[in-house]
């Protein structure tokens, strides 16, 4: 099926949803066994860093700033800025002790997106310096569950390199794919003036409200409506030319008294 094309199906048809999620907790005392799925060239495996901070007002993170001003504004009011690591990995389907079976179907490996802090950081770097984690499943357990704390054992072997080739090629492509998309799992990245926000530099700028219904018509709650005074006028009395050249009828004179009069008058309407 062509991704750009719509396609009629029954609905006990088997459709493949392709959803990247992010790797779920593990409940305490639970094991998994997993690898890390995204192997470069020189093959090592690949992972991703974002320096951050957060908002404890809007409960939101964002990476810092290139501009050193903002950076230097942003330590001020919010601390050190953190750090948050992401990569993808491979979970084999298992019990909750990270027992799976001899034999391993590849299509039966689910990727995830792992996005961890500094404390997984050197467990992982140190075990892949004297295993190679390219080569290697990893046994994960959790012995805190509120904070994800974890050990991390590195197992003898990786069961999924045991299987298909073509299979495993085909799941290696996948873990690629989802690694670019990694940034949308990890602090976002706001501009300057975003930033300034919510730094309170500047006041954040609303959109204006359109009629979607008159498009052309005066923008709804953008701007107060001005009141203008009604002014009233004396009528107008135009000469119109005569036909028969008779002489113009002449027109009363209104005094200036007269007038006031009349401004009078109509004040007190």
């Amino acid at each position: 099926m062509n991704v750009n094309e719509i396609e009629v199906f029954s609905l006990d048809a088997d459709i493949q949803i392709n959803e990247l999620k992010k790797l779920p907790a593990l409940s305490l005392n639970e094991t998994k066994r997993m690898f890390l799925a995204c192997i470069n060239q020189n093959k090592q495996p690949n992972m991703a860093i974002a320096n951050y901070f957060y908002d404890p007002d809007t409960r939101a993170s964002f990476t810092v700033p290139a501009n050193p001003q903002l950076a230097k504004s942003c330590v001020a009011k919010w601390g050190s800025p953190k750090i948050k690591f992401g990569t993808v990995v491979g979970v084999y389907p298992g019990d909750q002790y990270g027992n799976v079976a001899p034999s391993i179907d590849v299509n039966s490996i689910q990727l995830y997106i792992f996005v961890f802090s500094t404390d997984k950081y050197p467990m992982l770097k140190q075990l892949n310096s004297e295993w190679g984690l390219a080569e290697h499943d990893i046994l994960c357990t959790c012995t805190e569950a509120t904070f994800q704390k974890w050990t991390i054992l590195a197992c003898k072997d990786a069961l999924y390199l045991n299987g298909d080739p073509a299979a495993v090629g085909e799941l290696r492509t996948r873990a690629d794919q989802a690694f670019a998309d990694i940034r949308k799992f990890l602090p976002k990245q706001l501009s300057d003036q975003e930033i300034m926000v919510k730094l309170g530099q500047v006041q954040s700028q609303m959109p204006m409200a359109q009629n979607p219904f008159r498009p052309m018509a005066p923008q709804v709650g953008t701007q107060p409506v001005q009141q203008v005074a009604y002014q009233p006028q004396a009528p107008q009395v135009q000469n119109q030319p005569n036909r028969f050249m008779t002489p113009p009828t002449p027109q009363p004179q209104i005094n200036p008294a007269g007038q006031d009069d009349f401004k009078d008058f109509v004040a007190q309407k």
